[in-house]
């Protein structure tokens, strides 16, 4: 095991940092770790910052987000096509935003699971993934096309929210075959599930109040 001092931030991981991206002081000392890459390929991300992990797309195989980050950024993990899991648990109190094109190209990631309330999903946030599950315990807002042409994607389940939906949110989902509404849920949006020619079930809340027109539409 390796200790590492960083300023007054002490660092203990079970590989040697790789990369990471920093923020120094005048005299070139660390005063701050945005994100640490390790050898074995595990991405820690510490706070809010832009993807400048993306040099090294193709060696990140999974990520964890410590307490305080508040927001996946759009275009995250473009290209991460080995990454495989994405661990939100100490992030759950704090992480709200999920940005559009997030997950794009990320074809070893069969799940994503989080406990988090979030505010919102950004618009493709998985198209071109190959995410199969997705269990979200709330979401507020779906834009539009948020889930569109997420080939992969079967299985959907979201606790609560979606109190502002968009056109075509699982649009193109052709291999989408259950999804669970859990109380809370309140609108469909139109043709929020067009062209998802192998959907059989959807269980919807009692909370329902609204359903898009041409929500089923094939």
């Amino acid at each position: 095991m390796i200790v590492s001092s960083i300023s007054c931030l002490t660092v203990v991981s079970s590989a040697a940092v790789v990369d990471g991206g920093y923020e120094y002081d005048e005299s070139n000392v660390i005063t701050a770790t945005y994100w640490e890459l390790d050898d074995a390929g595990v991405l820690t991300i510490y706070m809010d910052t832009t993807p400048t992990w993306l040099d090294h797309a193709e060696e990140i195989k999974k990520v964890v987000l410590e307490a305080g980050v508040t927001t996946i950024p759009s275009g995250a993990f473009y290209g991460c096509t080995n990454l495989t899991s994405i661990d939100t648990t100490k992030a759950d109190n704090d992480l709200i935003t999920i940005g559009s094109s997030a997950f794009v190209g990320c074809y070893s990631l069969k799940a994503f699971s989080t406990s988090a309330w979030l505010d919102v999903i950004g618009a493709g946030a998985f198209q071109g993934s190959g995410v199969e599950v997705i269990d979200i315990a709330f979401v507020n807002e779906l834009p539009d096309a948020a889930f569109y042409n997420c080939d992969s994607l079967k299985q959907v389940y979201i606790g609560g929210g979606l109190i502002e939906v968009g056109k075509n949110v699982f649009k193109g989902c052709d291999n989408l075959e259950y999804v669970w509404f859990g109380n809370g849920v309140y609108n469909i949006g139109n043709a929020m599930f067009e062209d998802c020619g192998k959907l059989a079930e959807i269980v919807f809340p009692d909370s329902l109040q609204t359903i898009g027109e041409l929500a089923f539409d094939d």
